[in-house]
């Protein structure tokens, strides 16, 4: 961004902006090329240009789940009514509670470890439930934020639409 003068204050946006970027260096690039037969930079270039969004949705779909974001009481409520034991939804509760206060999910996680809390496959069971153990900040205009993964495999098909509880 820096090199091509992209960098703006965040303020001055006139709308925002989702930039994601795979970096691929020479050992993958060679491996591109035997598999195409080709070592030809254009027709390599072309071919990586045809084939960045499935590219770039496999490799975030490997760092981010595909959960959707919904408000804290929302994640209480998920949590509710999923089918865990009352020990499994209290450590949930408490993962969600810590994710207002911490910065990562590792600081949450050990958080709750050093308390001798049991986080053991807690983060799947997020994902049996279809929710982001990261709850949206509190007066958040909308109810629910689609994770990135959902983002990107709808680009180019339909418009991204969050819906609003109140406008901003």
């Amino acid at each position: 961004m820096n090199e091509n003068d992209l960098v703006v204050a965040y303020d001055n946006l006139p709308a925002s902006v989702l930039r994601i970027e795979v970096h691929y260096g020479r050992d993958k690039l060679r491996h591109i090329e035997k598999q195409y037969n080709t070592d030809a930079p254009l027709d390599l270039l072309w071919l990586l240009m045809q084939e960045s969004k499935p590219r770039i949705c496999k490799l975030v779909e490997k760092c981010y789940p595909d959960l959707e974001y919904r408000s804290y009481e929302a994640c209480l409520d998920a949590i509710e009514h999923s089918h865990f034991s009352e020990q499994t939804q209290s450590n949930m509760r408490t993962l969600v509670t810590q994710m207002q206060r911490k910065q990562t999910i590792d600081a949450a996680l050990g958080w709750m470890e050093n308390r001798g809390i049991q986080t053991n496959g807690l983060l799947q069971k997020f994902s049996k439930i279809g929710v982001s153990p990261i709850p949206l900040r509190q007066g958040y205009a909308a109810k629910r934020m689609p994770s990135l993964p959902e983002i990107l495999q709808t680009i180019g098909e339909k418009p991204v639409r969050v819906a609003l509880s109140w406008w901003k």
